[in-house]
């Protein structure tokens, strides 16, 4: 079909820019010494499981059905850049780590912050949480705060 894939610095890249959701770029290690490559659909649905989600509620976070996850997961339907960067924004997910593989599958969000390693802590913690949990934590930190005045 009209597009050529070349490799530079190990990274798949797609000259006519269009999305390549079957790239085999990340490399998982297991104690037995083998070696499992692990394309970006196959991250994507590893995340949702990480984040206890369903397909549905995954979707809802960035605008999307659960059926579009779900096809995304499965490798029928390509994933967007405008979908890695939702999903990158929503639940603060390493950019690098869902299109290649690299670094931690969670962006850290007390980078270039002067915290201890506990509030850096709760900060990641946090940060893996969806909107209805992140809400129920504010309530219950207000509520302590009230019981505190």
């Amino acid at each position: 079909m009209g597009f050529h894939v070349y490799f530079e610095s190990k990274i798949l890249y797609n000259v006519c820019k269009r999305p390549l959701y079957r790239i085999y770029s990340a490399l998982y290690h297991f104690g037995s010494g083998v070696t499992v490559l692990l394309e970006i659909h196959e991250r994507l649905q590893q995340l949702r499981g990480e984040l206890g989600l369903t397909t549905r509620s995954f979707g809802a976070g960035i605008h999307l059905s659960g059926s579009a996850i779900s096809n995304m997961e499965n490798g029928l339907r390509s994933i967007t850049r405008r979908t890695v960067g939702d999903i990158c924004r929503q639940y603060h997910v390493n950019p690098g780590w869902l299109l290649e593989g690299a670094g931690e599958m969670f962006a850290d969000p007390t980078d270039g912050l002067d915290l201890s390693e506990e509030v850096r802590h709760l900060a990641a913690q946090y940060s893996r949480l969806g909107d209805s949990d992140r809400e129920l934590i504010r309530r219950l930190i207000d509520s302590l705060a009230e019981k505190l005045k």
